[in-house]
């Protein structure tokens, strides 16, 4: 039950009582061991099926043993409503955690938006020192990045209201990462407008966009393909 609040460890053990009751109640009442267990579970969870002899089912006993699965089952939901709201609590506290610590943060690189050239590049800024804050329009993503350590919001890379959430006037860069070079001009764009001194590099897929990411506001530019093949072919002439 790791995660659980003590209100649901409580509601859970009394269900688990209540259905352990019910259970000794069919089957004194006459009910096969195993269809009686498998009937009270069926309406613990409010599913109705009629498996139980007739003379069973006329006991008194079983009578009860319906009015403990009724109960059971508003405990259960009671339970897992309170264990959802508990999750979404948690999620909310840790945004609030990450937040505050964005705000305090200097001298740091925003990367935007997430995708696997951003994480690698993020793995490899954070191995040299640097700090980073990653912006992503995924809740799941962003909290598996939670989980490592990193810091991320979710938002929407062309809304101004991103980059001052993230910092950009204490920022040392913003790395516009999308693999559509549009994209990445309306990201420029944007951050330019949050801070007019942003500096801004972006990723570029198609060289006679670099006019364009330019006046969007780049002053440096990436492509990703062009970097590795040079880098390997540096690698290969070390070698040889």
């Amino acid at each position: 039950m790791a995660g659980y609040g003590k209100t649901e460890r409580v509601l859970l053990a009394v269900a688990l009582v209540l259905f352990a009751l019910s259970y000794l109640m069919l089957v004194f009442s006459g009910a096969n061991p195993f269809i009686a267990f498998v009937w009270d579970l069926l309406s613990s969870f409010d599913v109705g099926l009629s498996i139980l002899p007739s003379a069973v089912s006329a006991e008194p006993l079983t009578l009860i043993a319906s009015l403990l699965d009724a109960f059971i089952f508003a405990l259960m939901t009671v339970s897992i409503a309170a264990m959802f709201f508990n999750f979404i609590k948690q999620i909310n506290l840790t945004k609030r955690i990450v937040l505050s610590r964005i705000r305090n943060i200097k001298q740091h690189i925003i990367i935007v938006p997430y995708n696997q050239f951003a994480h690698n590049l993020n793995k490899e800024l954070k191995s040299v020192g640097e700090k980073t804050v990653i912006v992503t329009t995924s809740e799941a993503e962003a909290r598996k990045m939670y989980r490592r350590g990193d810091l991320a919001i979710v938002a929407d890379p062309k809304n101004i209201e991103t980059f001052f959430v993230s910092g950009i006037s204490r920022s040392k860069f913003v790395i516009a990462c999308d693999d559509d070079d549009v994209q990445n001009a309306l990201i420029s764009i944007t951050a330019k407008s949050a801070n007019p001194k942003a500096k801004i590099i972006s990723r570029i897929a198609d060289l006679d966009n670099m006019a364009k990411l330019k006046n969007a506001g780049a002053f440096r530019m990436i492509m990703p393909e062009v970097s590795t093949g040079v880098e390997i072919g540096n690698e290969i002439a070390k070698r040889l």
